[in-house]
């Protein structure tokens, strides 16, 4: 039975040149897709199986078909079922329709005979190609359509009101599931008339005439198609397909159809449409269209160019002469592949066999010499370049500026030369201008501007440039004048150090190291006091390193800074040395300072009573003989004796306590002691 099947579908698809099965894609998920329209007052359905198996569950248990009313508020919203619609059975295929249809004919053997085969995927294979064959004869006849069960007229409906349709699949338990459902609208107020197809162009070739219109907007509206044309002017057209054509390429954005034809013949065309009903729509816009002559005369061969910068001299020959050559006409290009330019300024005669080019172009150096026919089709062997002999530089490159941001990023601009051979320009960058320049351009620049790119973290502070202008036949000019450009300074200068200080009653002496960096301006201190912005005490532009405040106040917290700043505006800062002043300028001092001389040991032995309270140190001084008192050691503030081995002589002795906050006693009250 298969057979059978294939023998009447398949003559019929020997005219379909692409391929596809429905108009539509549809989700994954989805079995069934519905399309409506309004005509003589009445809604007609026609839906679409989307697989195999969707449409052998239909077969066996039918469509059931619900409608909504959508056009009156009072009206109830359940769905009413209008008709549940199956397909015909062998003998109401032979009562009701004509069986000399193929279409109709395959469409009932598709139906009712399934693959017998024991292997799954054979069987599986074969009920594809049934249902693109069903689908082919249900899309290209309203009666095999009929025969399916994919077609449904509903009359009773009101004019002017919108109506929804449900059609779904039925099965064995009585349920439906939402795959198996599809869901249309549709309002009564205007009738149906079938668009025309869109966006039909015809491409004229030799011979043929090759008309293309766009598949993606005419897809929902068309399964098919009709392929007329006019030789008389429109008068009368005439379908070139003898059965309906149609795409099996669902995807395809556009749909072509080629018509052999003689050159020089025109023809008007039009696309006409069938609808998903089988019915025809209007035809398209007229198109015109006839075959044309697109074959070249033979070409010139052996094509050569010399001369210099002032003429180029082109010959040829023609070894071979055609029926239909008109001239030739030479082209020049600044590449070999061209485009080329025709510089002749009318066609050369067809027994020209020479051109002279009085007026070359260094830029464009190669040449083609086309045979030109009646049809005005060019034809030509390979491009050569001409022998230019050119010793000649360009002129020396002018007004090279630029500039350079803090990212390092350089703007360079020149004046464009006016050499008419001019091919581009080279540029060249050092980072010191007796240094190697480096040509940072890989091929000559054909413009007046570049941006290059340079390190902000260099011990150099300037960057050089200078370009050279080079002409089509690599000739170079002297370069420019160096440009200089100098790189923004963005490192801040080496900060500076504190290395002492000292407090002394209402005075704070401070010493600090300047910085290091060369392009320092000067430096200057600053002093905070708590909750206080900081305040410049003092600028300093030549080597001092050390300052005296004298307007502190005694008990208070102050921070010093010391800052350098460079010629490029950056600062940098010490590290903040904070002190506190002392509440008094002068503190108590030791009165019980005794001292004895233990002539056994030979030792000197002090002692003293100190009590205040305070964080202090004890700085003991000594002198011998008639020497002047000097500091002698370091006592913690916790010790109250001292003692010593001594030499022969007299001694003097004293104490004076110093405070954590820099504040000071007077020294004590010396004592002597005579070592003998």
């Amino acid at each position: 039975m298969k057979s059978l099947i294939v023998v009447g579908l398949l003559f019929f698809c020997s005219a379909v040149v692409t391929a596809q099965v429905s108009r539509d894609t549809l989700p994954e998920e989805q079995n069934l897709k519905v399309r409506s329209r309004i005509r003589n007052g009445v809604v007609e359905l026609r839906w679409y199986p989307a697989n195999y198996a969707a449409w052998r569950k239909a077969n066996s248990f039918g469509y059931t078909i619900q409608r909504i009313d959508l056009g009156n508020s009072s009206a109830s919203n359940e769905a009413v079922v209008l008709a549940t619609v199956k397909p015909y059975t062998p003998e109401e295929f032979r009562q009701k329709l004509d069986m000399n249809d193929k279409m109709v004919k395959g469409t009932m053997d598709l139906i009712n005979n399934k693959p017998t085969s024991k292997s799954i995927l054979e069987r599986d294979n074969l009920e594809n190609e049934n249902f693109i064959l069903f689908t082919l004869a249900t899309s290209l006849s309203a009666d095999a359509a009929k025969g399916a069960g994919l077609i449904f007229n509903d009359d009773k409906i009101e004019k002017g009101k919108g109506y929804a349709y449900t059609v779904s699949i039925n099965d064995n338990k009585g349920k439906i599931i939402k795959a198996d459902e599809a869901l249309i609208m549709i309002e009564t107020a205007s009738s149906y008339n079938a668009p025309a197809p869109q966006d039909v162009t015809a491409e004229q070739g030799e011979g043929f005439v090759k008309l293309s219109w766009n598949n993606t907007s005419n897809r929902e509206l068309f399964s098919a198609y009709n392929i007329m044309r006019s030789a008389d002017k429109g008068k009368t057209f005439t379908r070139l397909n003898p059965l309906p054509y149609l795409s099996l390429a669902e995807n395809a954005d556009t749909l072509y159809f080629t018509d052999s034809v003689q050159n020089y013949i025109p023809y008007q065309y039009q696309i006409v449409g069938y609808t998903p009903w089988v019915d025809l729509s209007s035809p398209s816009q007229i198109v015109y269209g006839m075959g044309l002559d697109r074959t070249g005369a033979a070409p010139p061969t052996n094509v050569k160019a010399k001369g210099d910068r002032s003429n180029i001299l082109l010959s040829w020959d023609l070894p071979k002469k055609s029926n239909d050559l008109k001239g030739f006409t030479v082209g020049r290009s600044k590449n070999l592949e061209g485009p080329f330019t025709a510089i002749n300024p009318k066609l050369l005669a067809a027994s020209d066999r020479s051109f002279t080019d009085k007026k070359p172009s260094p830029k464009e150096p190669f040449y083609a010499v086309y045979a030109v026919d009646t049809a005005n089709n060019l034809s030509s062997t390979f491009s050569i370049m001409a022998e230019i002999f050119d010793s000649v530089a360009p002129v020396k490159p002018q007004m090279l500026t630029g500039k350079i941001d803090t990212s390092g990023i350089i703007k360079l601009a020149w004046k464009f030369g006016n050499d008419n051979d001019l091919l581009g320009y080279q540029v060249y960058m050092a980072n010191g201008k007796d240094n190697i320049y480096r040509q940072i351009t890989s091929s000559p620049l054909v413009d007046s501007m570049i941006t290059d790119t340079v390190t902000m973290r260099s011990l150099t502070k300037e960057v050089y440039y200078k370009i050279t202008a080079v002409d089509h036949n690599n000739n170079a000019s002297e370069y420019s004048e160096i440009l200089v450009i100098k790189r923004p300074d963005i490192i801040p200068p080496s900060a500076p150090v504190i290395t002492g200080y000292k407090v002394k009653d209402a005075n704070v002496n401070i010493t600090w190291a300047n910085s290091t960096s060369t392009d320092v301006i000067k430096h200057a201190v600053y002093r905070m006091e708590e909750g206080q912005a900081e305040k410049l005490l003092k600028e300093f532009r030549d080597t001092t390193s050390f300052l005296n405040d004298e307007t502190v106040t005694a008990g208070k917290n102050y921070t010093y800074l010391v800052k350098a700043f460079d010629d490029a505006g950056l600062v940098s800062a010490s590290e903040p040395l904070a002190i506190t002043t002392a509440e008094e300028s002068e503190m108590p001092g030791v009165e019980t300072l005794k001292a004895e001389y233990d002539r056994k040991d030979k030792n000197v032995k002090l002692q003293w009573k100190y009590n205040q309270k305070g964080e202090y140190e004890f700085v003991l001084f000594r002198a011998k003989d008639s020497q002047p008192l000097q500091p002698y050691k370091k006592l913690g503030g916790d010790k109250n004796a001292f003692e010593e081995a001594s030499v022969a002589g007299t001694y003097n002795y004293a104490i004076k306590v110093i405070y954590a906050t820099g504040a000071e006693s007077a020294l004590s009250t010396p004592v002597t002691v005579d070592a003998q």
